[in-house]
């Protein structure tokens, strides 16, 4: 990577499995940087990150200036990072979890061993959080030195809408309280005893916060990027290649910086003082800077964000995961904003899956576990893992603030031009059956790809719908058969239902396709004015990929997976309906085939 007047990374190795093991930032003998990483052998889990500067004197030669240590646990936990200066370790922040993963204490350590809670070492700390069933956060508990301090976190009675929407805090000096619009957007805070007024756009974007006399106003592109900031005395537009202008209005001078990025992390940022190296930690957040003169910045947060102990004199508004820090006290994380004082997001994420039950609730950052998952952009959190495999793989979209982003899971697809003012789901591609022969749709092949298709955001109730969401679950849809099918419908879900909504509704002889009653509680058939497309019948010619699209509704509808074998056989069945569909010898995708039972 380089300009007309810098290389900033000169040099850069990979492990076998493309994880970056190794780069060399700059070019210039004797002011070189090197960052080296090391894994776990069998999980891959980021295990060391070392930053060594070139002796000053002696080429080719490393000293070692800091080490980020992390230590996990075999579910993929982070339970302890430990920071070391010039080889000697001057802190450990210790992590411990509830069975959900969910972050339940927090805490600093002079040396490594996180057996016991404490509070010592460097900017010391110790922190524990209380959840419900639901994925809110109920108390926070800071202890230290002269007594400790309790948040109570207040939310909806049982059954009321908007469940996950915290509507106060309350300590020991006083109560926070928080109120929403239908589509649960925070529209007005008081934090501290300072009130805010906010408003949403039609997209569902944060527009202004309004705080006394002063306004801070955002405007986003047609992507949901933002655009432009408006502070009092100030306006910064962003660009997309990491260029911010910031203009002082009083003055009109415009300062400019620029980040730059290479496998999805910063690795400096440019000022008109000059170049300034940062170093990011396992999810992104920046917390080693090395100026131009070799002077090492360091700087600490808590584990959902908020800074801890002094902030030292920093280059640029980045911080947590990335994120821009605003003077209203959020961070600006992609498509939604963050409130790091309560670990939660002030709207509800618009991405929804169904198959992580702590991710439905649409406020809390990252399952509540920001030491193991990490959310950059504000759709939908990732394991440390899987961020960085999806980045190797597909480029980075966790450093983009964008509004879309790709579900990593089988038969989704990216949400193209989708508003964030919306839920999006995972639906099965609809097309109509035709006749052998008939020309390949391009949705591609059915039960292979899939859909995301924004749904509103309705608030509904708590257990037939999913919290706060108001999105009714739909059957996950796959290639292979959901091992967690959605439950059958109880008496009272509405006098008609669409079968193909329902994932169990052929076990009651309601095909794919067709209407049902379910009113008794049992499906019961009723006149359908689309019928079902009729299943292949023996000596019907098909191709493979006919094959895979057109049999691919009939057999999605009664969970039933499709596979490819290594000679191209595709195979349909399921247990309790005794079908077995095969085709033999169908070894080209293009090839014509026969349709038999056997």
């Amino acid at each position: 990577m380089s300009s007309q007047s810098a290389t900033y990374v000169s040099g850069t190795s990979y492990t076998f499995d493309r994880l970056v093991a190794q780069q060399i930032l700059g070019v210039t003998a004797n002011q070189r940087l090197r960052v080296s990483n090391t894994y776990d052998p069998a999980t891959r889990r980021l295990t060391n990150r070392q930053i060594d500067a070139e002796n000053a004197t002696t080429a080719n030669s490393w000293d070692d200036k800091f080490t980020t240590e992390y230590g996990y646990d075999a579910t993929g936990n982070v339970t302890a990072i430990a920071g070391k200066t010039a080889g000697a370790r001057d802190q450990v922040e210790c992590y411990s979890y509830d069975h959900l993963r969910r972050l339940t204490q927090a805490w600093t350590e002079a040396d490594w061993g996180c057996t016991t809670p404490q509070r010592t070492g460097a900017d010391p700390y110790r922190l524990s959080w209380t959840y419900d069933k639901t994925g809110n956060r109920t108390t926070q508990t800071a202890y230290g030195a002269s007594g400790n301090t309790t948040d109570v976190y207040t939310y909806p009675a049982a059954g009321g809408a908007k469940p996950h929407a915290v509507t106060s805090i309350t300590d020991g000096s006083g109560t926070d309280s928080f109120t929403y619009d239908n589509a649960g957007n925070t529209t007005a805070r008081t934090v501290d005893g300072v009130a805010q007024t906010l408003t949403w756009d039609a997209e569902g974007h944060l527009a202004t916060v309004t705080q006394g006399a002063d306004q801070h106003g955002y405007v986003y592109d047609a992507a949901g990027n933002r655009l432009l900031r408006r502070a009092p005395g100030t306006v910064t537009l962003y660009l997309p290649d990491g260029t911010e202008l910031k203009l002082t209005t009083a003055s009109g001078q415009v300062d400019g910086s620029r980040y730059y990025t290479h496998n999805g992390e910063t690795v400096g940022v440019r000022t008109v003082t000059g170049l300034t190296r940062q170093f990011a930690d396992h999810h992104g957040t920046s917390n080693v800077a090395v100026a131009a003169n070799g002077t090492i910045t360091r700087r600490r947060s808590l584990p959902f964000g908020e800074s801890r102990g002094t902030d030292p004199t920093w280059t640029g508004d980045r911080g947590f995961v990335g994120g821009t820090r605003d003077s209203t006290g959020l961070t600006h994380l992609g498509a939604r904003e963050y409130d790091p004082a309560t670990g939660r997001f002030i709207s509800q994420d618009p991405v929804i899956d169904f198959n992580d039950p702590q991710q439905t609730n649409g406020y809390a950052y990252s399952n509540n576990s920001p030491a193991a998952f990490t959310d950059p952009d504000g759709l939908r959190s990732t394991d440390i893992v899987t961020k960085r495999v999806v980045k190797k793989a597909m480029g980075s979209i966790a450093k983009k603030p964008t509004a879309t982003k790709t579900v990593a899971k089988i038969g989704t697809k990216k949400p193209v031009g989708g508003s964030i003012g919306r839920k999006a789901i995972v639906t099965p591609v609809k097309k109509t059956v035709g006749k052998s022969g008939t020309k390949k749709p391009a949705g591609g092949s059915i039960g292979r790809k899939a859909t995301v298709t924004p749904v509103k955001k309705a608030v509904g109730k708590t257990g037939r719908n999913v919290g706060a969401r108001g999105v009714s679950k739909p059957p996950a849809f796959r290639a292979i058969k959901n091992p967690s099918p959605s439950p059958m419908p109880s008496p009272g879900d509405g006098p008609v239902q669409n079968c193909a909504e329902q994932s169990n509704c052929n076990f009651y002889n309601c095909m794919p396709g067709s209407i049902c009653n379910f009113n008794q509680g049992n499906p019961v058939p009723v006149p359908n004015p689309s019928p079902a497309p009729a299943a292949p019948r023996d000596g019907d010619e098909y191709s493979l990929d006919e094959l895979i699209t057109d049999i691919g509704i009939i057999l999605a509808g009664a969970g039933i997976g499709l596979f490819l074998g290594p000679v191209g056989a595709v195979a349909g069945a399921v247990a309790g309906l005794g079908i077995v569909l095969m085709i033999r010898g169908c070894e080209a995708t293009k090839s014509r085939c026969r349709f038999g039972s056997q």
